[in-house]
């Protein structure tokens, strides 16, 4: 049996027994795909601290596909243009610059009473019976993201289809079907963004506002096509990962702990992003020959990191199978590590804890009434559907 078999159907299901062997029998393991695969939680947290790794792989991964596709008149360029600002892409000095920017317009946080107000809205719609996905947890973040940036709330549901289209750009097997729906999604998104701003038709208060304004304040100015990948980015990653934990969460809270009350929501929050990480999987490429965990990885060789894998190491958790709500000193690393930590963990911590709580309170009785399907992702772990019904 391979170790590092992600493709096989079982996986996606539960990928949790593949990265308990890897861990266990080949913690830095060659795979025969001819990427590095870790799996330790300290193994991982040391390539993520190191900057002798570089992220940037699946971006040049992508543009070279481009370039030899291009050579059989398939023009996909649209992709590389929509992720060129995607700043878990970057490295160092784009990369610093974008995320110093981010930090000096990104200021305004004050948003929980629009995020719960967001949420009893979408509640108050919904009949006995829904789907946790498609019915909150899809929508509650695209809705949030939509208000953030200051676009129109009416346009949510259409960007958080081309969302959950591209996302598949960031899976590390992908083939050339799923490089005509990633770029179809991709030209719709250019063109959106690219005529809200040229139309200048948005909130004067919207994030999206202030990127533009700053931008234009600076020496170093974001490019029209940098602003608008930007935008994707920030609403592809809002939307994905918080769709996730709360898709994710709402099946293990009903699992795991029934109806039992929950008395620290912050806690609970990370006890379920540590058990199941939205993002499993992330890339990275040796500048020079390393060592890790007894292997030498020579330079330029990819490195994949198993979060999912680190954040159940039982060197690290106590228990890491068993969800505990009340775990203490949690040191996850949901978010990532280093200087790629995603800067929108406290608003994805945020929605979580809003969306599941309000679900909870206002149907306390709430139960599976079908069958959980999972999406066919290696990098995002989230559900396709997860039918309910309030009793």
């Amino acid at each position: 049996m391979k170790l590092w078999s992600p493709w096989d159907a079982a996986h996606f299901n539960d990928p949790y027994e593949m990265y308990a062997r890897l861990r266990t029998e080949d913690p830095v393991h060659r795979s025969q795909t001819g990427e590095w695969i870790i799996t330790r939680y300290e193994h991982v947290r040391d390539v993520l601290k190191d900057n002798r790794f570089i992220t940037g792989n699946r971006l040049e991964w992508i543009k070279r596909g481009i370039a030899h596709l291009h050579n059989h008149e398939l023009d996909f360029h649209a992709i590389a243009q929509a992720m060129c600002g995607f700043m878990l892409f970057l490295n160092p000095p784009q990369h610093t610059r974008i995320r110093k920017f981010m930090h000096a317009v990104w200021t305004e946080r004050e948003i929980e009473p629009q995020i719960r107000m967001n949420a009893r809205e979408i509640l108050s719609r919904l009949p006995k019976q829904f789907d946790v996905v498609k019915d909150i947890a899809q929508v509650l973040p695209a809705l949030t993201m939509s208000r953030i940036l200051g676009i129109s709330p009416n346009d949510y549901h259409y960007l958080k289809n081309l969302a959950l289209q591209l996302i598949k750009g960031l899976d590390l097997y992908i083939t050339i079907k799923d490089l005509v729906t990633i770029h179809s999604a991709s030209v719709k998104f250019i063109e959106y963004f690219r005529t809200i701003i040229r139309e200048n038709n948005m909130a004067e208060s919207g994030l999206l506002k202030k990127i533009i304004q700053s931008s234009e304040n600076t020496p170093d100015l974001l490019s029209e096509n940098e602003l608008i990948s930007l935008c994707i980015f920030l609403f592809t990653a809002g939307e994905e990962t918080t769709s996730s934990l709360i898709g994710t969460g709402t099946r293990n809270l009903l699992h795991h702990a029934g109806n039992s009350p929950i008395t620290n929501w912050d806690a609970a929050i990370d006890e379920l992003l540590r058990y199941e990480s939205p993002v499993q999987l992330l890339g990275r490429i040796a500048q020079e020959d390393v060592e890790v965990g007894g292997q030498l990885i020579s330079k330029n060789s990819t490195v994949t990191l198993c979060l999912g894998a680190a954040n159940r190491d039982p060197e690290i958790f106590e228990s890491p199978n068993q969800l505990n709500l009340l775990r203490n000193h949690n040191r996850h690393m949901a978010f990532g590590s280093g200087i790629h930590f995603c800067m929108g963990d406290w608003l994805a911590r945020l929605q979580g804890k809003i969306a599941l709580e309000e679900l909870l309170n206002t149907y306390p009785n709430l139960k599976p009434n079908g069958q959980v399907k999972w999406t066919r992702h290696l990098s995002i772990r989230s559900l396709s559907t997860f039918p309910v019904r309030a009793d």
